[in-house]
């Protein structure tokens, strides 16, 4: 399957970003956001510059995570009509670091896995492994 695999891996840091968590109104260089984003293309492909582009459209906005990625997840869903998309968003939140529990270094990791990569085990597997490529 990694043959037709089209995936990119991004990284929201060094490139300030801030943006206003909906849950708590900080403004904040929120969520990151780092991740990945692939899919098993159907008909149609697209460059992978867009894809990350996708990521700060949505990103930029009022935005909660896990709406996020869910936002992203749909967009590419109903753009490129893939056989799957897997969204994973890694998020340092300030809600986390600066006030309350104060736990400096929290991530939060959202997903969400459409197509084959929700009803293979073998394509999702493959798309987890690209998390962690050691």
């Amino acid at each position: 399957m990694s043959g037709e695999l089209k995936y990119v891996r991004y990284r929201g840091q060094g490139i300030p970003r801030p943006t206003v968590e909906a849950g708590t109104l900080l403004i904040s260089p929120a969520f990151g956001p780092d991740g990945l984003l692939a899919y098993l293309p159907g008909k149609r492909i697209v460059g992978l510059s867009k894809l990350a582009r996708l990521v700060d459209c949505f990103a930029l906005r009022f935005q909660v995570q896990e709406r996020m990625t869910r936002e992203i997840a749909d967009a590419m869903t109903e753009n490129l009509n893939p056989r799957g998309v897997a969204v994973l968003v890694h998020g340092n939140h300030t809600c986390m670091t600066a006030r309350g529990v104060l736990k400096p270094g929290s991530v939060m990791t959202t997903s969400e896995m459409r197509g084959a990569f929700r009803s293979t085990a073998s394509a999702r597997s493959e798309v987890l492994r690209l998390l962690d490529p050691q």
